[in-house]
Formats: C-alpha cells, structure tokens, sequence
C-alpha cells in the first residue's frame, strides 16, 4: 500500500514542484495538493495522509494551527 503525501502550500509553484520534481511513485507515495490551511486540514481528516509536508506562512490558518488541528484528529501523521 503506497504511502500518502499531503502538500500544504499556498505557492502553487512550489507546491507543483514538490509534486512533479520528485519521484513519488519510485518511493511508493502517492500525493495530494492544497494550497491552504483550511482545506490542508479538511483533505487530511479524509485522506489520513501519513506525511504532510506544509508551508508555514499561508492566508487564513497558517501551518502551525493547521498541524494542530490535524494532531488532535490522526496521531500518526508526520509532518514537514
């Protein structure tokens, strides 16, 4: 079963690069995009992502209280 990758960013090219520069498959991840906090934390109850690799400074809630709101639901996510 292939891991899952959520990246949170609100910079669509950094957060496209993420996705397309590194070779998801050949680490048997498969990834997910959001480009907010909010919507990080909403994929994330569904997804249940094992890594969530998230930029600090967003528009609305910023990573640090995203991965709050994230830890108090899945405590096994790994966070970058």
């Amino acid at each position: 079963m292939p891991y899952k990758v959520l990246i949170v960013d609100d910079n669509a090219n950094d957060r496209n690069g993420l996705q397309k520069h590194i070779p998801w498959e050949s680490l048997n991840c498969i990834t997910v995009g959001s480009e907010n906090g909010q919507e990080g934390s909403d994929i994330a109850r569904t997804l249940t992502p094992d890594i969530i690799i998230t930029d600090i400074s967003m528009p609305g809630i910023i990573g640090i209280e995203m991965t709050k709101q994230i830890r108090e639901k899945l405590d096994n996510v790994h966070f970058i």
